[in-house]
């Protein structure tokens, strides 16, 4: 057995996304010695399969920029888009996250994380308090750096480019505008660089767990992979270690400072989701590790839990093989529609997905149909499409099914022909003016900021019209489950409204402190790693107290 697993250590951290190197980063930099363990063979976790952003408002990069903002501000926003849901989004909650989340950005910018402001990124709701630029990104990566961990990083199937969240928008406006048309062969070329210099460039999310691996090498953070938690070692009511599973045997670790849980949530355990949320996680593009650790620790320990039945919904594709693919660009380019099974629109197209994937759980859209019209495919990226290049493999298997007409696609698609041809006819008539007074369509920022701004006069809204005509199944999908401990203030898991002593958990393991809003572009990673800053802040402070010279 490794002598890793039995050398002293202050803390361990259960889990290797963004949230759980940024404890481990945290640990360090505060006086403790932590230990990272993985029960996978890859680190990462979902945070590798993100868009990598982060939603802070009020921080430094901001500042810098001459931007008004503030936390007062921000939670405003928050009262107008998160509903209460007790006491997972509290203000004492809300309030922790607000005023430290910009500290934690400023410390590992300092530590050396590339992270930078996207200044163009709205807020995801309409409202008095929002605003576009609080949104961070990091910067594009080259793997290379981080020696033999790179090829132990999980990522995203298949060869993808390396691309910002920045970058995206004008990415999926593809030929319709010079700036889409620069981007993609800035991407282009980037990419085919790397591969002649011997680079390996990451984006978004993989970049991001990249950055703060780095960071973590540096600081000479362990990191033990296909190593599995089995218990909680619990004495005389404080968590002071784990039992896990390493090498085919059990191991204790001691952790007299506390445990992080950054284990995720339960998107791919079909017996929570069925009892939860009823459906069983297939959609899910959460890593397929993310299988309710949490959960059962909870049962086991029976701490408190809230929002089971949430996730960060969306609306997703299912490429041939079963690989999900989130939908953003592609259902807000005009000459796009979304029908239920009957051939009706049910839904703003354009909205954030996680309000769409809601509509679609409304409706019992299981699935929806996307239809584009060939003007949309020779100018817009679908998924990692080029505009104008559709495999005739997809085709073959079914993943998109092609017609001249909208009544031959539906009776392809087996949707009643007459009940379709009516719904587009519609919303042609109307979306050639840039109208759509069912769902108001192009309304809003956010909308805007995934379309193509050199469609008049509505960015989001065009006529399905022009064949051959693509239709594609979509589902009510997610980035992953939002419910589980619930947590102070500083990130310690309650038992009866009370803390468990040791016992620390942040990111989707936990209860979401924006319950079931969605604020912005980063309100998953963000929260997580926030949180995890704080608790092993906590766990230093907690040591400092209980050491004998004090």
């Amino acid at each position: 057995m490794s002598d890793i697993l039995t050398a002293k250590y202050d803390t361990v951290i259960v889990g290797s996304g963004a949230a759980g190197i940024v404890g481990g980063i945290t640990a360090a930099k505060r006086g403790l010695r932590p230990l990272i363990i993985e029960k996978s063979s890859t680190w990462g976790g979902t945070s590798s399969y993100s868009g990598g952003a982060l939603w802070i408002p009020s921080n430094h990069l901001q500042i810098r920029d001459g931007e008004d903002d503030s936390v007062e501000d921000a939670l405003a926003y928050l009262r107008e888009c998160v509903p209460d849901e007790g006491p997972s989004t509290s203000e004492a909650r809300q309030r922790a996250f607000l005023e430290n989340a910009p500290r934690m950005l400023k410390f590992l910018c300092e530590e050396g994380a590339g992270l930078i402001r996207e200044p163009t990124q709205p807020d995801y709701s309409s409202t008095p308090h929002s605003r576009a630029g609080r949104c961070i990104d990091p910067v594009i990566f080259n793997s290379k750096s981080l020696g033999k961990l790179a090829s132990a990083q999980r990522l995203y199937p298949g060869d993808v480019y390396a691309v910002s969240i920045g970058e995206l928008p004008m990415v999926g406006q593809g030929l319709s505008t010079w700036p889409g048309i620069s981007m993609m062969l800035k991407v282009g070329l980037r990419h085919k660089l790397s591969k002649l210099f011997g680079k390996a460039l990451l984006g978004m999310g993989s970049a991001l767990v990249a950055q703060l691996m780095n960071v973590a090498q540096r600081l000479s953070v362990p990191l033990v992979l296909d190593c599995r938690l089995k218990r909680l070692v619990i004495e005389e009511g404080r968590v002071t270690g784990i039992d896990c599973e390493y090498e085919g045997r059990t191991v204790r670790v001691k952790a007299p400072s506390g445990v992080l849980l950054c284990t995720g949530g339960f998107a791919h355990a079909p017996a929570y989701r069925q009892v939860y949320q009823k459906v069983d996680g297939a959609w899910s593009s959460a890593s397929s590790d993310d299988t309710g650790d949490a959960v059962g620790i909870a049962e086991e320990i029976g701490a408190d839990i809230a929002l089971m039945d949430a996730a960060w919904w969306g609306c997703s594709v299912i490429y041939p093989g079963g690989v999900p693919g989130f939908t953003l660009t592609e259902r807000s380019m005009p000459g796009s529609i979304i029908v239920d099974g009957a051939g009706r629109r049910f839904a703003n197209e354009s909205q954030n997905y996680n309000s769409l994937g809601l509509e679609m759980r409304r409706v019992n859209a299981n699935p929806a149909w996307l239809i584009i019209d060939s003007r949309h495919r020779n100018r817009y990226r679908f998924g990692l499409m080029l505009p104008g290049r559709t495999p005739k493999a997809l085709i073959d298997a079914g993943f998109f099914i092609r017609a001249d007409s909208i009544e031959e696609l539906a009776r392809r698609c087996a949707i009643d022909s007459t009940t379709l041809c009516k719904t587009v006819k519609t919303f042609n008539d109307r979306a050639r003016y840039g109208e759509d007074p069912e769902f108001n369509r192009g309304k809003s920022p956010y909308e805007n900021h995934w379309g193509d701004p050199s469609n008049k006069p509505n960015p989001n809204l065009g006529p399905v019209e022009k064949s051959p005509f693509l239709a594609t199944r979509v589902y009510p999908g997610d980035l992953g489950t939002r419910g589980g401990f619930l947590t102070d203030p500083v990130g310690r898991v309650t038992k009866d409204g009370k803390p468990i002593e040791g016992l620390y958990a942040s990111g989707n393991s936990t209860a979401s402190i924006f319950g079931k809003g969605y604020p912005g572009a980063g309100s998953t990673l963000a929260p997580a790693m926030t949180f995890a800053f704080l608790a092993m802040e906590d766990a230093a402070r907690r040591r400092i107290d209980l050491s004998p010279a004090h």
